[in-house]
């Protein structure tokens, strides 16, 4: 058995654990895919994917994994309009979540060059699902689990956005603040963002946008001079 039927043998058995059945296996949708599961729960979409490198050849090379989660309130609220996972319309934005873009997530790559590497591979993807990636997807389950990510996230202007959507106006001014101490310098569609959601009106945009392009005393000196006149 060549090495890709062999990972992908060692997938498809780490998915017949009790608690991983939920997970459907789909279609591959292209040629960098080794396999694809997925499962629907109410209004929460999550696939698992395991795909191989670009340098795979029948030597083997490496393998990663990644997780998505589409969490329908959040795209709604995010997006302006649900969205199918599975038949995404591209015209429309696609809000989800994605493992690997986290800060604190875990580097899941594996080396495969022999029978061995599959033997070792296997239970290291079930081990790492049944410990971190059930729980990663369980968080996008409720709202609150949604809000606590992006706050351990630290993604600020994400979650000043949400706060705004929702109605949830202190809150959102609070994460709008702690996005501009952190003084990013790509700001301008963020701030477009804040403006169109409310958090700030037009002329605070462009104060905000001038300040972002000024050295950081200046920028730092315009973003409390803004605390200040807002009450923060």
């Amino acid at each position: 058995m060549s090495l890709t039927r062999s990972v992908a043998a060692a997938v498809d058995a780490a998915f017949t654990h009790q608690r991983l059945q939920e997970f459907g296996r789909l279609k591959l949708a292209d040629a960098m895919s080794i396999r694809r599961y997925y499962r629907k729960a109410h209004a929460v979409e999550c696939e698992i994917s395991v795909y191989r490198d670009k340098w795979w050849n029948k030597s083997g090379g490496s393998i990663f994994l990644e997780l998505y989660c589409l969490e329908q309130e959040v795209q709604q609220l995010l997006g302006g309009c649900p969205q199918s996972w599975l038949r995404p319309d591209y015209a429309q934005p696609l809000r989800h979540f994605q493992y690997s873009l986290g800060r604190s997530a875990t580097r899941n790559e594996w080396k495969i060059s022999s029978a061995d590497d599959v033997a070792a591979f296997g239970p290291g993807l079930q081990d790492f699902l049944l410990a971190e990636g059930l729980h990663w997807f369980a968080q996008f389950d409720s709202r609150e689990g949604v809000i606590g990510y992006l706050q351990r996230e630290r993604a600020h202007a994400t979650l000043a956005e949400l706060h705004a959507r929702l109605g949830n106006d202190a809150q959102a001014l609070q994460a709008f603040n702690d996005f501009l101490h952190e003084y990013p310098r790509d700001i301008e569609t963020e701030l477009y963002k804040m403006a169109s959601v409310g958090i700030i009106d037009d002329q605070e945009c462009r104060v905000l946008l001038r300040g972002s392009l000024q050295k950081q005393s200046d920028y730092a000196s315009c973003v409390e001079q803004w605390c200040l006149a807002r009450g923060i």
